[in-house]
């Protein structure tokens, strides 16, 4: 992800033992060709090169987001560029929280964290067709230091061997037979931005009642939020403050997608109506969806230790989480946190339009009141 507040650690190899570093290399293993999607599975291994042991965030988007179906790797056709379509999940994450509770994996020097990837059901490749595709991974890490400060740090050749210097991280893969994966859950699916069949009130799976309080309560301030914030954007015609802060420099044209983006949350009654299921059990996540299943959030237990209202709030997570359903936007995680949102909005405006906590923030408009 983007760093902003937290320092961004540029390593070189004539560093003198005796200081601490922390540094990382990172290898990625897997099959040169797979037939059918089922079998399309990698691993990845991430060695501590330096001499400092490292507290790595688990972050949805790094090879360590485990347990969720994330888009972890970036994965292009070779031959023409094209993308498979991401079926996996979208997460709403927040560094700082999650290194509040040690949600990290702790690697020591010398040591290897070996991590399992099934990719079987995050992409179908129908569209983009059979042929080779390169999967890349990933490449920040989050270190938290032992005064609690977040260091970004990216994979450099291993300092052990001669052999990891020419091993890439990127990973070319021919990929034939069997496109997509099928399964109960995606059997019913459709990826059209068809709006919803209007439902009167929300529902819940699995959630006490303490639970669904907790998200009843989080619903009215949501929808204020997108209403709010979709008056707002309708107002402007040019880049006011609290407009650039998150989403940088302004055109009509972008103005009139995150514009869009309130208006779909906003059809249909959508928040009040969404089955919000509780079987999720991690800790560092607030709540995810899977895009092409309008209707359904899954919420975290990250979300009942947030706040109603503010910044990071349930009511906060659950615009963001809206944003992300292909019928309204199909919004993405570019960065995580107000820190990398700020920065994201000056360095690529396209993707801050595009991020699913920039558009969170915009409409908390917490703490700043911009």
């Amino acid at each position: 992800m983007l760093s902003c507040a937290r320092a961004f650690l540029l390593l070189s190899f004539l560093v003198s033992p005796a200081v601490a570093f922390p540094a990382l290399s990172l290898t990625v293993q897997g099959p040169s060709a797979v037939h059918d999607i089922q079998n399309l599975r990698f691993k990845t291994a991430i060695q501590n090169t330096g001499n400092e042991e490292l507290r790595l965030l688990n972050t949805p988007q790094s090879v360590l987001g485990r347990g969720l179906e994330t888009d972890v790797f970036d994965v292009v056709h070779a031959g023409t560029g094209a993308r498979p379509i991401f079926r996996g999940v979208k997460v709403k994450y927040s560094p700082a929280r999650a290194a509040r509770i040690n949600a990290f994996t702790i690697i020591r020097p010398g040591e290897t964290a070996e991590l399992a990837h099934d990719l079987s059901a995050r992409y179908n490749f129908t569209s983009s067709g059979q042929g080779v595709y390169t999967f890349t991974p990933f490449t920040i890490f989050t270190h938290v230091d032992q005064a609690g400060n977040l260091i970004s740090i990216r994979p450099t050749p291993s300092l052990s061997t001669s052999a990891s210097l020419s091993v890439p991280i990127s990973i070319n893969v021919s990929i034939s037979g069997k496109l997509t994966h099928v399964s109960r859950d995606f059997a019913t699916n459709s990826t059209s931005p068809l709006a919803l069949p209007p439902r009167k009130r929300a529902s819940f799976n699995e959630c006490s009642s303490s639970q669904q309080s907790a998200i009843a309560s989080a619903i009215a301030p949501a929808q204020e939020y997108a209403e709010s914030a979709f008056a707002y954007a309708s107002g402007i015609n040019s880049g006011t403050k609290r407009y650039t802060h998150w989403f940088g420099e302004y055109s009509d044209e972008n103005r009139n997608m995150i514009r869009s983006h309130f208006q779909r949350i906003m059809s249909n009654n959508q928040i009040a109506s969404n089955t919000y299921d509780c079987t999720c059990d991690k800790d560092d996540v607030y709540a995810y969806v899977k895009p092409d299943q309008p209707g359904t959030m899954y919420i975290c237990q990250m979300f009942f230790a947030s706040p109603l209202t503010g910044t990071d709030s349930q009511a906060g997570t659950l615009v963001h989480e809206s944003s992300h359903f292909a019928i309204n936007g199909g919004t993405f995680d570019y960065a995580y946190g107000q820190d990398d949102c700020t920065e994201l909005a000056q360095s690529n405006p396209s993707n801050a339009v595009m991020n699913a906590d920039s558009h969170e923030y915009f409409a908390e408009n917490a703490p700043f009141e911009l």
